[in-house]
């Protein structure tokens, strides 16, 4: 599997290869767009550490994947993130801090998930990491 060839000849870009080395493919609609639900970290002081992380973790991921993100802040003061079943409209996915299963540091979604799961959702305990959560993420 070649991901440039891929990426060239159906304009699709590789996210992940699920079993028998199939890949999952964004359609190519780029740049992928997304926020960060800012109140949800709580203490709020860390929405500082999430927002510089995520943006260095999604420089990471394009580098690696050949994806362009964008991140718009104009949504992250919305309300009350816990009744949004969906990312705002234009967004493909929003970035939100809550109380994951004992184990789970942080989850995602694949590309042809439903997009009622398009949330990448990082747990409490990370806060405490500092400047360590982008390797997580």
């Amino acid at each position: 599997f070649n991901k440039e060839q891929n990426f060239i000849t159906t304009k699709k870009i590789t996210v992940a290869i699920k079993e028998h080395r199939k890949p999952i493919l964004w359609e190519k609609k780029l740049p992928i767009k997304y926020g960060i639900y800012k109140n949800s970290i709580q203490p709020s002081d860390k929405y500082e550490l999430v927002r510089n992380s995520f943006i260095k973790a999604a420089k990471d991921w394009s580098k690696i994947c050949n994806i362009e993100f964008k991140y718009d802040n104009s949504r992250d003061f919305d309300g009350d993130f816990n009744r949004k079943k969906i990312p705002p409209q234009g967004f493909d996915f929003m970035v939100k801090v809550r109380k994951l299963p004992d184990g789970v540091l942080a989850r995602s979604f694949f590309p042809t998930s439903d997009i009622n799961l398009h949330f990448i959702e990082i747990d409490y305990s990370l806060l405490s990491m500092n400047d360590k959560i982008e390797g997580v993420i």
